[in-house]
């Protein structure tokens, strides 16, 4: 921080009409306010934006309905076919987290699976509770936020960059570096344009990509 290299981070979701974000990626946010203010209405704008930009929405819904919420969800204009393919509702028939205090191996290899660009926890007091802990206790407050969301923001779950259908090509550096001084070791040196081929025609979608890092 001090040699001027670090800088701080630029909320980028749910952005107002001066196209200023009010949301940081992988941080935890929470709304509040009275019973039927418009929290759940907020968090589905900013799911709303982030499938608009090809990112993956994961809904851990406590207190509503599937069919509420996709309804919400039409009259903010977000197609069917982009619901179908980027939200993912779930509805926890149960606790999250261990008797030990860690989130289930269950939960980890879906968000895993999902890869969500945001996850939405609506509600947090419904959640706490379903945890056995108590709501109205600060300290059990507390540990509810350090055990589940801040573990899910912590960790990492990487987005999609675009939809999980985009093709896309790679290329490991030290190819690249090995290509090249080939190139220049070369006499007499080549000329034009030259192509670096990994045998995959057509590229790589996203879920290729995860299969490929899963099994290594």
């Amino acid at each position: 921080i001090l040699d001027g290299d670090w800088h701080p981070p630029t909320p980028s979701i749910l952005r107002r009409s001066d196209s200023v974000g009010l949301l940081y990626p992988g941080r935890v946010h929470s709304i509040q306010g009275e019973p039927g203010g418009g929290k759940t209405w907020i968090a589905l704008a900013a799911a709303a934006e982030v499938m608009a930009g090809g990112g993956r929405v994961l809904f851990i819904d406590y207190e509503d309905t599937a069919g509420a919420v996709v309804s919400r969800l039409r009259q903010l204009c977000v197609a069917d076919d982009v619901i179908r393919e980027l939200f993912i509702y779930v509805r926890p028939g149960g606790p999250l987290v261990t008797k030990s205090g860690k989130v289930a191996s269950g939960v980890i290899a879906r968000l895993e699976a999902v890869a969500p660009t945001l996850t939405i926890i609506d509600s947090v007091g419904e959640s706490i509770a379903s945890e056995g802990l108590n709501p109205s206790a600060d300290e059990e407050v507390a540990r509810w936020f350090r055990i589940l969301p801040r573990f899910m923001a912590r960790t990492g779950f990487a987005p999609c960059a675009g939809r999980r259908t985009d093709r896309v090509s790679l290329i490991f550096v030290e190819d690249l570096v090995d290509a090249a001084m080939q190139w220049l070791a070369k006499a007499p040196q080549a000329r034009g344009l030259c192509t670096l081929h990994d045998g995959h025609d057509g590229g790589y979608d996203w879920e290729e990509l995860c299969s490929i890092v899963g099994s290594t």
